[in-house]
């Protein structure tokens, strides 16, 4: 909303002074910051990953996860794959419209409501069977951004865009709470990091693939792919 409101008055390329005040206040922080820490850091990271053994383990604990942990893994992943594929291409698709700047910075605004909805719906996935508010999550962003592939009109888009943050407001912390609750406590720490790993290889792989389907098929085509793989899911997730 703040870039909206700037790119509006002041126009895009000074819209990317606001973060200025951001980078001097980090002058006054980081002088505070001892280099402890940061040589602790990678101290740690030579006493206990410096042998080959150390390796192995961790593959060999990668290969003895619960499945369930294996497909939410899956689940992240795609998590990331959305997460970048909607910052890429949304505002293209929201240019290749004749949106106004203004109005895309609006629409990426608009993106991140429902995520407001996350706390009601990890409280009801307490209550209700998992696997079947992932797969209705699922199901919604395969509705929604197959539907992005035959939208014509602006108010459709702006409906549509905030079904695919919707969606993901149900499957992220349903996903999130089950490789918790499915997680040993001696091997949390690893599960936190390959769920780390997955999502962020789903960001780098996410407009990557997006990209290669635009060449080929078009931009609208896009949208349509990442639909059909989000149907995949949901189907597999009730299986």
């Amino acid at each position: 909303v703040s870039g909206a409101f700037l790119i509006h008055y002041y126009g895009l390329n000074l819209m990317f002074l606001w973060v200025l005040p951001s980078i001097f206040l980090s002058f006054f922080i980081l002088p505070r910051v001892h280099e402890r820490g940061i040589r602790s850091f990678f101290r740690g990271m030579l006493k206990y990953f410096h042998r080959k053994e150390d390796f192995l383990s961790l593959i060999a604990d990668a290969r003895a996860m619960n499945p369930k942990v294996i497909f939410f893994l899956v689940l992240a992943f795609f998590d990331g794959v959305l997460r970048m594929f909607s910052f890429t291409f949304i505002p293209l698709f929201g240019l290749s419209m004749n949106l106004s700047m203004t109005s895309i910075s609006l629409l990426m605004a608009v993106m991140y409501l429902p995520f407001v909805f996350s706390f009601f719906f990890s409280e009801l996935e307490d209550r209700l069977p998992r696997m079947n508010m992932i797969a209705l999550g699922l199901f919604i962003a395969a509705l929604s951004y197959g539907l992005l592939f035959l939208i014509v009109h602006q108010a459709g888009l702006i409906l549509l865009i905030a079904m695919t943050s919707f969606s993901m407001a149900i499957i992220r912390p349903a996903y999130q709470g089950a490789i918790t609750r499915l997680t040993l406590r001696s091997q949390s720490g690893e599960i936190t990091a390959f769920h780390g790993l997955v999502e962020r290889l789903g960001r780098i792989g996410g407009p990557v693939f997006a990209g290669f389907v635009a060449d080929v098929y078009g931009l609208k085509a896009t949208f349509l792919a990442v639909g059909v793989i989000a149907l995949a899911l949901g189907i597999l997730s009730l299986c």
